[in-house]
């Protein structure tokens, strides 16, 4: 896999929000101020509502639970989903902020409130899952508090405070000396406080907001290039910080007061009616502390702050005794109680090595909500958790995010592919399609890929360089898992790694230090015998496996290229940007050498190679190409014109001959018959860039492609599709020492289409929480995860016959917009848990 998706995942992510960028979201500054304008509060409907979050928390709020549930909670994230859940059902979800969530709040009367980057604020009622008005400011929002009878939104220069009347008044109106990310407003309504991003910290690198633009005046003038790398310092450096000075007004009189923190802050601020002021300053990646200020003469003054008692356990797992007045203790957020107590959950430092002893399964970057009766945390990961106070014993509710691949690879004798997750914690996974399961099979922090070395790392677990997965390969019967990393340093430093995929264990091969930006290119023998890598400029080293205990030794140097092999064993290719070498693998020898053609364009980087099972190889060079150049074994060429960027490309099996399937950068998929000069598109592009095409092993003309959105299964013999998705329950809960886990069917939902861009026709549904789909969807359990992909596999259609099984647990419910739902069957914490098991 060429390094450039990688490098998207670890820097260019960081820098905008999804499916934006700082360009298209920008707050121009205007002549005239915002305004807020009535609007159609429809949704635009949702084909489905997956029962998780893709993207961080951004906000969550308890809601007044309807009659005969125990609680309810509404909950928002980066990508703009809203989810409304219910004693551990999903009720309902909506795409109602496209482009991202900036708030969600709850008022006292349990109308609850979200913004998002589009300029909308929805207006939801507490019995209902879809917004009952709505409101456009004409601007991206950036924040938004609620309070009483008035509520204060920003567009990050101007802060208005409007009434929450049936027709909306415009009461109070302040230019923000910074850019506006957080705001939060009394009770009465008499103050209004301001976290803002002044461009020295922008500019700085500790602070970071995706609407947030670099000032282009004065003297310096900051290059797109430089703007990605201090966003993304600010985001690893102080993770959450999206500002650094604080103003604070009492509307209707002129003067505000400015504080000035001694850290970077989140936008998450309280003020309390004695007159002060409450923030997170946020002083490294491990740790942050509540500041409170009080307004009279901004001086700081202590704060009792009180950790709940359900998420304060002991080492064997037990609940002790509130921690009352420690204002050390470290904050991931907070929030007020009844009475102006200061809750707080905790910031773990180090989480990511190894789940801490104390406290709730959740990772970084936590969001908390309060009521009477249950508390809930949200995290930067998307996982859900809620607990009730009476039985803080108990395990609770869990719902674990979407766990989003960045890396696949497939193995060639059996149905069973492996994927990488990077961030925050890399997260290996197997993924066995007969028996519709799937298990983790490795979880590690990337600093703790790379062995000890120094006495600073046996101190801080997070010391050491951190290292990423930049291309995997497997064998035949997916036993050995091969990975090369990267550190993508300023030298950077390689491993060859081999996994055992029944166990987990690692070994490193080999450590080398290569240009910024390259990788080890590397490939195994489908018989799992041979390992080759290599990185232009450099030799390529081999290894072959050993009966010995140190189960693999250093052979002779390959041929140099990136290596690959057929599925059966055969052939092996090793592409460069000079040579091209088709190998006799049986014969032992070299049997095709060509020069490369000169390449005429400059796209992208790396190569696209696969070579097919009768010894063809297909190539593009270099990344991203769009020419096709195919070599068979008598070193004849070819060239095929292709109608677009080419990301991805492999040899799938067909009943006639090996068929190679091209994915493109506009996420279309198209394939070349064997010896044939015509592309033909099987598959409009849906769910972003294709990174990683490769066949099914095992089942003639299935192919698994990973893009933007995930994994999808493809057929050649029409158009259909099954979309899989994953949220481990048992994920936060394990670590690199974590005993081996058993294959489950649990928490994997299929998703199968007809046809491309058409709508569900069959749901395989292994949720607690449940998928919301429309009723004419067919719904089965995951007891029937193996006969589905069987069909599937097979050629069937997914036409429902009559009196088919259906989840007898399971009502079909429908998808966004909707009026109000039913009440869910009731579903108590105990019954509905999802507990983090290792």
């Amino acid at each position: 896999m060429p390094s450039s998706r990688i490098s998207l995942v670890l820097t260019g992510v960081l820098a905008v929000c999804s499916a934006c960028t700082p360009t298209q979201l920008a707050a121009t500054p205007a002549s005239s101020p915002p305004t807020l304008a009535e609007v159609s509060p429809t949704l635009r409907p949702v084909e489905l509502g997956l029962p998780f979050h893709s993207g961080a928390i951004v906000d969550l709020a308890l809601l007044p639970p309807q009659p005969g549930e125990q609680w309810r909670l509404a909950s928002g994230d980066a990508e703009g989903w809203v989810r409304v859940w219910a004693d551990g059902e999903l009720l309902a979800a909506s795409r109602a902020h496209p482009g991202g969530l900036s708030a969600l709040e709850l008022a006292s009367d349990g109308t609850w409130y979200t913004a998002g980057f589009d300029g909308r604020l929805l207006e939801w009622r507490p019995e209902s899952t879809t917004p009952v008005r709505a409101f456009t400011l004409g601007r991206p929002i950036t924040a938004l508090a609620v309070a009483g009878p008035h509520l204060v939104v920003s567009d990050g220069r101007t802060i208005q405070m409007w009434s929450r009347a049936e027709q909306p008044q415009l009461l109070w109106s302040m230019v923000g000396h910074g850019f506006v990310t957080g705001l939060a407003l009394s009770a009465s309504g008499g103050v209004v406080a301001a976290a803002e991003l002044r461009q020295w910290a922008l500019s700085e690198g500790i602070a970071n907001h995706p609407l947030a633009t670099f000032d282009d005046a004065g003297m310096r003038t900051v290059d797109p290039d430089e703007q990605a790398q201090l966003r993304a310092l600010a985001e690893q450096d102080f993770p959450g910080a999206v500002a650094d000075y604080v103003e604070v007004w009492q509307p209707g009189h002129e003067r505000g007061r400015q504080l000035i923190p001694s850290a970077p802050i989140d936008g998450d601020l309280a003020v309390l009616s004695r007159g002060g002021v409450v923030y997170r300053e946020i002083y490294d990646r491990d740790n942050a502390g509540l500041i409170g200020r009080r307004l009279e003469d901004q001086a700081h003054f202590p704060l009792e702050l009180v950790k709940p008692w359900v998420f304060w356990t002991d080492a064997a797992g037990h609940p002790t005794e509130a921690s009352m007045g420690r204002p050390n203790l470290p904050a991931g957020d907070f929030r007020l109680g009844p009475n102006e107590e200061i809750l707080v959950v905790d910031h773990f430092p180090g989480w990511g090595a190894q789940p801490p002893e104390r406290g709730w399964r959740v990772g970084d970057r936590r969001e908390l909500a309060i009521d009477r009766h249950h508390a809930a945390i949200g995290d930067g990961q998307g996982n859900l958790a809620v607990v009730a106070w009476a039985r803080p014993a108990e395990t609770g509710w869990l719902a674990a995010a979407e766990e989003r691949p960045d890396l696949l690879t497939a193995a060639s004798g059996t149905a069973q592919l492996v994927t990488a997750s990077l961030e925050p914690r890399t997260q290996y996974r197997l993924w066995s399609l007969d028996s519709a399961e799937h298990r983790s099979i490795r979880v590690e922090a990337p600093w703790q890929v790379l062995p000890e070395e120094d006495e600073e790392r046996g101190q801080d677990p997070a010391a050491g360089l951190p290292i990423f997965p930049f291309m995997l390969a497997l064998d035949a019967k997916a036993q050995i898992l091969v990975t090369s990393s990267s550190s993508y340093s300023a030298e950077t430093q390689a491993a060859v790694r081999v996994i055992r995929v029944a166990d987990g264990v690692p070994q490193i091969l080999t450590l080398a230090t290569a240009p910024s930006g390259l990788g080890l290119d590397v490939g195994v023998s489908p018989d799992g015998a041979h390992i080759l890598a290599w990185t232009p400029g450099a030799a390529a080293p081999s290894w072959t496996a050993s009966s010995s205990a140190a189960g693999w030794a250093a052979g002779p140097n390959a041929l140099g290229g990136a290596p690959r092999f057929s599925a059966n064993g055969k052939w092996s290719a090793h592409v460069s940007g000079f040579e091209r070498h088709i190998v006799d693998l049986l014969a032992r020898k070299p049997v095709v050498t060509l020069a490369a053609q000169p390449v005429q364009q400059d796209v992208g980087e790396g190569t696209l190679a696969a070579i097919a099972d009768d010894g063809t190889l297909a190539v593009v060079q270099p990344f991203g190409g769009g020419t096709l150049e195919r070599i068979d074994i008598a070193g004849q060429r070819d060239s095929v014109e292709l109608p677009g960027a080419a990301t991805a490309l492999a040899w799938v099996p067909s009943a006639d001959a090996p068929v190679l399937v091209v994915g493109f950068e506009d996420g279309s998929i198209a394939r070349i018959d064997a010896g044939a000069a015509e592309v033909q598109p099987i598959h409009a592009g849906a769910g972003g860039r294709i990174w990683e095409i490769a066949a099914v092993g095992g089942q003639p003309g299935v192919f698994v492609e990973l893009d933007d959105r995930g994994l999808t299964l493809h057929r050649l013999v029409d158009a259909a599709t099954l979309d899989l998705h994953v949220s481990d329950t048992t994920a936060l809960a394990r670590y690199d020492g974590s005993p081996v886990q058993a294959l489950r069917g649990a928490d994997l939902v299929a998703v199968w289409r007809p046809g491309s861009a058409m709508p569900p026709c069959r749901i395989l549904d292994g949720t607690r929480a449940g998928v919301v789909a429309d009723e004419a969807i067919e719904r089965w359990p995951v007891e029937r995860g193996p006969e589905l992909f069987e069909q599937f596999f097979t050629g069937s259609t997914c036409t429902p016959e009559p009196g088919a099984d259906q989840e007898p647990s399971a009502e079909p419910r429908a998808a966004e917009p909707v009026p109000d739902h039913e009440q869910a069957p009731n579903a108590t914490p105990e019954t509905d848990s999802s507990s983090p098991q290792g």
